[in-house]
């Protein structure tokens, strides 16, 4: 007896349109499409349970996009559920916006919350961040930010902008 089994088996869910916007990479304003794909364990080739999933928010015009953390998800297929149905006329446009507004609320606090957190650990950074020089903090702001802790870019984002200030207090 034998078993052909495999992984990796794609399945892109659609949610819509959520936001227009510009790409920055072809520079279309079109409406911004959110998908949600997830990877299957197969068995004989019929998918069996995902075992990953990630989240895109992307250009419908080339697939440029950003990949979003659950939270930001759920917050996007909202608002793409509330353009459906204004689409499909189940609501008017009245209360289309209204729902929006509350979303992005939601989305506000829940962005804030973030930056209050990273504020509160990035005082862990701080003695670190003041010891570096203003050539290093520039180069892990602008190079490689995406291999810190954001808690650690936001102490880095302070002490720069301290710097300038004391900088231009000395001039």
């Amino acid at each position: 007896m034998f078993f052909i089994f495999g992984w990796n088996r794609q399945n892109i869910t659609s949610y819509g349109a959520v936001q227009q916007q510009q790409c920055q990479n072809c520079h279309n304003t079109e409406f911004w499409q959110l998908n949600k794909i997830s990877r299957y364990f197969t068995l004989f080739f019929l998918p069996i349970f995902p075992h990953n999933s990630d989240y895109w928010y992307h250009c419908p015009i080339c697939n440029y996009g950003v990949q979003l953390d659950s939270d930001m998800f759920e917050s996007y297929k909202s608002i793409a559920e509330v353009n459906k149905a204004f689409l499909e006329k189940k609501i008017d446009d009245t209360e289309r916006l209204e729902q929006l507004e509350e979303i992005h609320k939601i989305v506000d606090q829940k962005t804030d919350t973030k930056r209050l957190k990273n504020i509160e650990e990035s005082k862990v950074y701080v003695e670190q961040v003041v010891s570096k020089t203003n050539e290093e903090l520039s180069y892990i702001l602008n190079v490689k930010r995406a291999d810190y802790n954001p808690a650690f870019i936001v102490a880095v984002e302070e002490e720069i902008k301290k710097r300038k200030i004391d900088n231009n207090d000395q001039e």
